[in-house]
């Protein structure tokens, strides 16, 4: 799958480059699997592209936020069933189109009235609105 990455500072017009990009493995006992259908990429992305990765990961991957379909759900996880709609907030995983999530981890089911991209980018808005 393709994904818009970085492995340096910088602007992301010079240093963001799209490349392929494994999928994600199966969900470990606590975990979901989730097939995004949605991860924009915002400001909080190009701060982060513009003073660098924090954790001194090789590579980061844009799109910190994501919503779509439970496809899978470890034997741990009470809350959750395959084909729910939930949005995951402040993801850091390097696969674009698969994530295997921690049921711990801030995400919240998607009421079916509201889209998934209208929900993507709820949690930084506010907090990456400061330019």
């Amino acid at each position: 799958m393709k994904s818009v990455v970085h492995y340096r500072a910088g602007d992301a017009a010079a240093v963001a480059h799209i490349e392929d990009r494994p999928e994600a493995p199966a969900p470990r006992a606590d975990e979901i699997q989730v097939r995004v259908g949605i991860s924009p990429v915002h400001r909080g992305d190009l701060v982060a592209t513009e003073t660098g990765l924090p954790d001194g990961s090789a590579g980061r991957r844009l799109g910190t936020e994501a919503a779509g379909v439970v496809t899978a759900v470890g034997p741990s996880v009470p809350a959750l069933r395959v084909g729910d709609r939930v949005a995951v907030l402040q993801i850091a995983a390097q696969h674009p189109h698969l994530l295997a999530v921690h049921a711990a981890y801030p995400l919240a089911e998607l009421p079916s009235a509201i889209s998934a991209a209208r929900t993507s980018g709820t949690g930084t808005v506010l907090p990456t609105s400061r330019r």
